[in-house]
This record gives C-alpha cells, structure tokens and sequence, in this order.
C-alpha cells in the first residue's frame, strides 16, 4: 500500500518538476533543475523500498511452544497463548476475499494480530498445519471460556476445511 502512495506521488513529481526542468535544460539552460529532479525522485524510490522491507520484515510470527512470537525491527513481541485473551474476526479486503485475523493479548501487553491469510501466498489461508499447532497451543490452557473455545473450534474448522466449502 506504502509503494502505491508513493509511486503515486513519484508521477507528478516527476510531471510538475520534471518537464520545465527538462525543457530547460534542452534550451540551454542549467541542468541543476533536472538534477534536482532526478534526486528527489531517487529518494522516494529508496524511501518506498525501505518502508516496504521494513514492513515485510515485520510480518514474521512464529510459535515457540504455546508462544506466538512476531518479529519487531528491534524485537520480538511475545504472547503466551495460554494465558493471552484470544479473539478472531476478520477484515475487509479490497482485492478479495475477507482476511480472518487472530489478535491474542496477554494482560498489560500490547495484542498481537496475525492475519489468517497472507497476502506474500496469493492470499492463501495458512497451511492447515500451523492453523492446527495454533488451536493446540491455544487449548493448551488450563480452562477455556465459550469465546476461546470458539476461536479453536474456528481455526480447526478452517484446517479441516480451507475451501470453505461444504461437504
């Protein structure tokens, strides 16, 4: 979404700035306009790659026992499953289908979000492997409200099940 932004910002840039500087320079005037432009423009293609590695590298989460781990820029953010509060809804998506999200919170810890279907597979659910360690990490606990309870039966039915379809 960051590199549409600014690749939608780079083409005006390069329009209002560029073609003045340009017909300067082809009129024998200074090109320092048209480096000016050639620079700012190779600075919001760095800026974009930068804002977009830094948030692929940010979506990493994993599971260490009954922990769900997401990788930070300078951290890791863990959340034990096994205490955490957990819940799933889903979002809205411009390109597709709607994308199911589990957030799980640890009291006085910031919640953990992680998205159901990833857009990196074509926006394909998580293997029914990891939707599987995810439901047995959280009924790990010792004792399971009807809410909790829900979000494991929901995440085993998609493991079971990813089409959607029935059977």
């Amino acid at each position: 979404m960051v590199n549409a932004v600014i690749t939608v910002l780079c083409v005006p840039w390069l329009l209002l700035m560029g073609l003045p500087a340009v017909a300067s320079a082809a009129e024998g005037g200074s090109a320092t306009g048209f480096a000016v432009v050639l620079t700012g423009t190779g600075v919001l293609v760095v800026a974009s790659l930068v804002i977009s590695w830094v948030g692929e590298y940010q979506r990493a989460y994993w599971l260490d026992g009954t922990c769900l781990i997401r990788r930070k820029l300078r951290s890791e953010q863990r959340c034990d499953l096994t205490v955490a509060a957990v819940t799933a809804d889903s979002m809205a998506s411009v390109f597709g289908p709607s994308i199911p999200k589990l957030t799980a919170a640890e009291p006085g810890a910031p919640p953990i979000t992680l998205r159901l279907r990833v857009k990196e597979r074509w926006n394909q659910m998580l293997p029914a492997a990891e939707l599987t360690l995810l439901a047995e990490a959280i009924s790990a606990r010792p004792q399971m409200d009807d809410q909790t309870a829900a979000v494991v039966n929901g995440l085993r039915a998609m493991a079971s099940n990813p089409f959607g379809t029935s059977h």
